[in-house]
């Protein structure tokens, strides 16, 4: 079996930390969020297509490192066609039912069970579906008593919200589909893809355990908090932590790192080769490599690689830009620092 990943977009809501990579190579608990979808893929996909566009030879050379025994075809755009466009962009290597991964979504969904799904109903598609208690950030669904989708409404408004099951981001698609989509266009499958599909037979398909949307620095920072409250603590034994460090769990060090004092923790995400020399760290990411002085204070943050944090800085509810260094003292609040 094939699946596509929905890669190709260009991170503007995850700026200034898209500026230097690719929006799936972003660190998510220390890996490539775009691992997280690999993670769920059963052994019967053997082929993974993946449409980009934005650093396209940064993702060629991401692939090209894997060796897991699955073939992947990374097909360059030359402009992101949207969620649609790109199923059509890669349409000559597709054949019979394939899967559809929108590539900022991290979830606990058992993919064998959607495909077992999908192939009962017989129908042109299954969407998944997560409930949510705002559906007007979503694709919403209406069901019939046999999991039939009825109606399929991109965020919805008012009186057009009649349920709260969203679309996770998450298909398996006949082949046929593609037909209805118009080749080397932006084309949404949202919008203009999946209303028209409904009379074909599109099925929901719901699960449990965890659903987040990555697609913002907001979310972002949010997925990482849920990780590490569903998988818990996690700290290299190549990491080092001093007597005198607080800390509150659930946090997540990586190999390298040294926290000399201060409190860290709840939900801090240190990436590889940090140091922190006395600081306060919470709900946060500090990637790779980046240096934390004394008496600084870090909230709800996420500051990036190679980054400089002087001693008595306050940092909130902010996004640091890699390669930044601040100012002793600085106090960045409710800012993205590193914006073009």
């Amino acid at each position: 079996m094939q699946a596509v990943l929905l890669v190709g977009g260009l991170g503007t809501r995850l700026r200034p930390l898209t500026y230097s990579r690719p929006k799936p190579l972003l660190p998510l608990l220390n890996r490539p969020m775009v691992s997280y979808l690999l993670d769920l893929l059963p052994d019967s996909v053997d082929e993974v297509i993946v449409p980009v566009s934005y650093m396209s030879r940064r993702m060629r050379d991401y692939f090209n490192s894997l060796h897991d025994g699955r073939n992947y075809v990374v097909v360059h755009e030359v402009e992101p066609l949207g969620t649609g466009g790109a199923l059509a962009n890669v349409s000559d290597h597709l054949t019979d039912d394939f899967l559809v991964f929108n590539g900022d979504i991290v979830s606990s969904i058992d993919i064998k069970s959607l495909i077992d799904f999908h192939r009962e109903k017989e129908g042109v598609g299954t969407i998944a579906l997560w409930d949510v208690e705002n559906p007007e950030a979503f694709g919403i669904v209406q069901l019939d008593e046999d999991d039939r989708i009825t109606l399929f409404k991109e965020k919805p408004r008012g009186s057009e919200i009649v349920s709260h099951k969203a679309n996770a981001g998450i298909y398996v698609l006949n082949e046929s589909v593609l037909d209805d989509i118009p080749a080397e266009k932006v084309v949404s499958l949202e919008r203009e893809v999946f209303p028209v599909q409904v009379r074909e037979g599109l099925f929901g398909f719901g699960f449990e355990g965890y659903w987040v949307d990555c697609g913002t620095t907001e979310n972002f920072l949010s997925a990482s908090g849920m990780l590490m409250d569903y998988f818990g603590t996690d700290v290299s034994k190549e990491a080092l932590l001093g007597k005198n460090v607080k800390e509150e769990h659930p946090i997540v060090i990586g190999q390298g790192s040294k926290v000399s004092g201060g409190h860290i923790g709840p939900r801090v995400c240190l990436g590889k080769d940090v140091e922190v020399k006395g600081a306060s760290l919470s709900e946060s990411v500090i990637m790779d490599s980046t240096t934390i002085g004394k008496d600084v204070t870090v909230t709800s943050s996420i500051i990036g690689v190679h980054c400089v944090v002087p001693d008595k800085c306050v940092i909130e509810r902010s996004v640091i830009a890699d390669d930044y260094e601040l100012e002793k003292g600085e106090k960045v609040m409710d800012r993205k620092v590193g914006m073009r």
